[in-house]
């Protein structure tokens, strides 16, 4: 049984850009009502024509109205809903668990700090160079969901994922994890460097045992800890004392 079984079900999308867009659009198609609640109050105006009236908006003014509304609510990824927490949590889902819930065909995420995009691009030129159906999207332009109906016409989908997309999803399973790299940023919204990682950590926590990643060397020991399912491959551009030390440990486990 599908996991995120919407039907009967009021969704709420709180913010109206990529993700809120590609949201609202995918469950629309599918007959299910939708509300959007956005701080910018010129969007409902957008809404109404764009939807003819098929979606209900609400400002953030509206907040708790919004909430007692909705049986599901989708945040986009720029929302910190840590303050909201306890009176939306029974009802979070969250864009990225949504689509891998849709999603049958072949996949590769790519996050880090930086780099995320550049790579994103190189692998979707090098897949279609070898002939596949390719298409990239996630936090590079194009919403996860917008994807979902054209799966007949895509083999492989490269996403770029942010820490924030990552953070709180469960679900995330590409058959290939790539992790470029690592370094101190958005502690405003994580809090710590901790739990910026547990949230990158997410492209790989929930793969499984058929599927692989690829992360860099210097992530060893945190890897190992936390115990993945999937096939992990590292790599490393580092040539001291202490990396060939930890290669050396590495190749007789």
């Amino acid at each position: 049984m599908d996991t995120y079984s919407f039907l009967n079900k009021k969704i709420g999308i709180w913010g109206y850009g990529i993700v809120g867009k590609s949201t609202t659009h995918f469950f629309l198609k599918r007959g299910i009502p939708v509300s959007v609640m956005d701080k910018n109050e010129l969007i409902g105006l957008t809404i109404a024509k764009e939807w003819n009236g098929q979606v209900s908006f609400f400002s953030e003014t509206q907040k708790t109205e919004f909430f007692s509304s909705i049986d599901c609510l989708i945040p986009s990824v720029g929302f910190d809903i840590s303050k909201d927490y306890r009176a939306i949590k029974d009802k979070l889902k969250f864009e990225l668990d949504i689509f891998y819930n849709y999603w049958h065909k072949k996949s590769i995420t790519v996050t880090g700090t930086v780099g995320k995009t550049s790579t994103a691009h190189f692998l979707n030129q090098m897949l279609a160079n070898y002939q596949f159906k390719t298409a990239a999207g996630g936090n590079i332009g194009v919403g996860c969901l917008d994807f979902i109906d054209r799966q007949d016409e895509i083999d492989w989908l490269v996403l770029e994922l942010s820490s924030f997309q990552l953070e709180f999803s469960t679900q995330c399973t590409p058959d290939l994890a790539i992790w470029t790299n690592f370094s101190e940023n958005h502690l405003d919204r994580h809090g710590s460097m901790q739990a910026y990682f547990d949230a990158k950590y997410n492209s790989i926590g929930n793969q499984k045992e058929n599927q692989k990643a690829l992360v860099p060397l210097s992530f060893y020991q945190k890897i190992l800890e936390k115990k993945p399912k999937s096939t992990i491959s590292f790599f490393t551009t580092q040539t001291d004392a202490t990396t060939e030390n930890l290669l050396q440990k590495i190749s007789f486990q």
